[in-house]
């Protein structure tokens, strides 16, 4: 769990309302949702990375069979169904991760939504903002990283297609 999460938990001692603690709770469990939305969201923009980069390898070696007229056309075909099946996985799965961010920014503005309730506990408040403005940060940056994957899977279809209309 990071420092700053820690240090909320610790801090829920010092509101007596009932009404804070329950506050203080849901903006909590928010925070850390989003935590573990990002750090699903992380592991899967790498695997899908791995992939990519995989099929980069299949793309040069289709490229080095076609250019070098190599006769086993069932060689080349098969190398060609499992380019084509995996490109269409990667493309799949990015637009699946792409629909997912979108709810997580919905699930941050609930979030920030829910930590204004905190406002008046202003060292709590102050941190759980920061922790969300993090978050933030962390979401955009990953939000461009799966827009250049996407920009890198649709690449690998026009390569496809090219291939498969050469060929």
């Amino acid at each position: 769990m990071d420092e700053a999460l820690g240090k909320l938990y610790s801090l829920k001692e010092f509101s007596t309302k009932e009404n804070d603690m329950q506050d203080l709770e849901i903006s909590l469990q928010a925070l850390t949702e989003i935590d573990h939305r990002l750090a699903y969201s992380s592991e899967k923009l790498v695997n899908l990375h791995i992939l990519y980069i995989y099929l980069l390898a299949r793309e040069n070696d289709l490229e080095e069979m076609d250019s070098k007229n190599i006769c086993n056309l069932e060689n080349l075909f098969e190398n060609a169904m499992m380019f084509d099946l995996l490109s269409g996985i990667l493309d799949s799965e990015v637009r699946e991760l792409d629909s997912f961010m979108e709810t997580l920014h919905e699930e941050i503005v609930d979030a920030r939504r829910k930590i204004l309730s905190c406002r008046h506990l202003t060292e709590v408040f102050f941190i759980m903002d920061e922790k969300l403005q993090d978050s933030e940060e962390s979401a955009k940056q990953f939000q461009q990283q799966l827009l250049e994957l996407k920009i890198q899977s649709s690449q690998l279809q026009k390569s496809l297609a090219a291939f498969q209309h050469k060929n």
